[in-house]
C-alpha cells in the first residue's frame, strides 16, 4: 500500500496531467478553428477576384440557355394559377414576375457556383 502523501502526490500528478491535457486540447481547437477561418477568407477572396471578360460571357450564355426552360415552365404555372384562381391579366403578369425574377436568381447563382465564382466577381470584369 501507497503512504498517505504518495497518493496525495499521485493524485496532484493526475491533476497536473488532466490540466495539461485540457490546455493542450484547448490550445489545438483555436488554433484548428483559425486555420479553419483564415482558409474560408482566403477562398472567398478568391471567389470575389474580378473574373474574365470570356468566364462571364460563358456564364451569361449558360444563363440565356438554360432562362428559357425557365420561362416556358413558370408560364405553365401562372398559367394553371390565373385559372384555378381567375386571376386578372395583371395579376398574372405581376405573378409571373415575381417568379421569374426569383428563378432568375436562383439560376445565375447555381451557375456562378458551378464556375466557382461570387456574385461580386462578376460584377466586376477584367477587359
Amino acid at each position: 500500500r501507497f503512504s498517505r502523501a504518495a497518493r496525495q502526490s499521485m493524485g496532484l500528478g493526475q491533476n497536473l496531467a488532466l490540466g495539461v491535457g485540457v490546455v493542450t486540447l484547448g490550445t489545438v481547437y483555436v488554433l484548428l478553428h483559425e486555420a479553419r477561418r483564415k482558409a474560408k477568407k482566403r477562398a472567398a477572396a478568391e471567389r470575389d477576384q474580378p473574373i474574365a471578360k470570356e468566364l462571364l460571357l460563358q456564364i451569361l450564355h449558360k444563363a440565356a440557355e438554360h432562362s428559357k426552360s425557365v420561362i416556358q415552365r413558370i408560364r405553365v404555372e401562372v398559367g394553371k394559377i390565373k385559372e384555378s384562381r381567375n386571376l386578372s391579366d395583371e395579376q398574372a403578369s405581376m405573378l409571373f414576375q415575381q417568379n421569374f425574377e426569383h428563378s432568375l436568381e436562383q439560376l445565375i447563382g447555381a451557375i456562378r457556383g458551378q464556375y466557382g465564382v461570387s456574385e461580386k466577381a462578376t460584377g466586376r470584369c477584367d477587359a
